[in-house]
């Protein structure tokens, strides 16, 4: 194993650990204190690789910025209560989201896609029993048949209303695979860096759900990361790091070391991909092979 693969993965592992117990600093004057998010559920070990990524990007800048403190906040939070918070205080100071405008309206988008957008790309995680519906599905219209399993404040929801999907919305993350295990509802799209992990998590506990084997979703979700629109130099400072980082080949070496498991698993090349209808993809949004994942020229295949 090469030197630099032991060096990104101790810092992925580093990364995780603090995401549990690393305790919160209180900010020094003068040094630029970046706080992320806390997970939404005790469950939620999803985004490891973007944590890396923020610490390397906040050391490539070192020198023009100066120090900085990286910490995650003190208590489990939901994506709405992260927002407000990105508003209205310093408990969180920088967060990973979904874009949509009313966000970028609202705070100010660092415009590198997080996780390459491949977030978009969904499988379905499903009940055991319903593996015989789901065979012989290959269009919207056959989808909309069945329905999908959301948190009503996720973007999702924009996505199923805009191609006429229905769907049962959920109060937790956690709640929504309980519900789907209970056939509350027939499906429950999940991006396919996520999923693996997710149903493996619980195959003691909902032993029931099952990934779908021949068809993905995708569509449009590009991912980045936000801060308040008053400190537009955190804004300024990630955006130099993190294209550092992605000219220099380190952004894809992580990328590909957390994801690329799941990439291959995934087989998309293999699955009938259903193209849905997306109004995330701003006019904001970077243009640029690099910036994005494409199953068609897989940056992780050789990896």
């Amino acid at each position: 194993m090469s030197k630099p693969f032991i060096t990104l993965s101790l810092l992925l592992l580093f990364n995780l650990l603090s995401s549990f117990c690393w305790p919160q600093e209180h900010s020094i004057k003068g040094v630029m204190t970046y706080v992320y998010p806390n997970k939404i559920s005790k469950n939620d070990h999803r985004r490891s690789e973007v944590i890396t990524l923020m610490r390397l990007a906040l050391d490539k800048t070192e020198q023009e910025y100066g120090p900085y403190i990286l910490e995650v906040s003190k208590n489990l939070t939901t994506e709405q209560r992260t927002i407000e918070r990105l508003i209205n205080s310093d408990e969180i100071t920088v967060a990973w989201l979904d874009t949509t405008q009313a966000l970028e309206n609202k705070l100010l988008p660092v415009l590198i896609p997080i996780q390459k957008g491949i977030v978009g790309y969904r499988l379905l995680l499903i009940h055991h029993d319903n593996i015989e519906k789901f065979e012989n599905i290959n269009s919207i219209k056959q989808l909309q048949q069945y329905k999908n399993g959301l948190s009503d404040g996720w973007v999702n929801k924009g996505i199923m209303l805009e191609n006429n999907l229905p769907f049962e919305t959920g109060q937790n993350y956690e709640g929504l695979f309980k519900m789907l295990a209970v056939k509350r509802f027939d499906y429950f799209s999940r991006g396919v860096i996520e999923i693996f992990q997710e149903i493996e998590q619980r195959k003691q506990s909902l032993p029931s759900l099952f990934i779908e084997q021949n068809i993905a979703l995708y569509y449009d979700k590009p991912s980045y990361l936000f801060v308040s629109k008053q400190k537009p130099r955190y804004a300024e400072r990630m955006y130099k790091g993190l294209m550092a980082l992605i000219e220099d080949g380190t952004f894809d070496k992580i990328f590909c070391q957390v994801n690329g498991e799941a990439i291959k698993k995934s087989r998309l090349s293999e699955r009938h991909i259903i193209k849905l209808k997306s109004q995330l993809l701003l006019t904001s949004a970077p243009k640029g092979e690099k910036f994005w994942f494409n199953p068609n020229n897989n940056v992780c295949q050789n990896d």
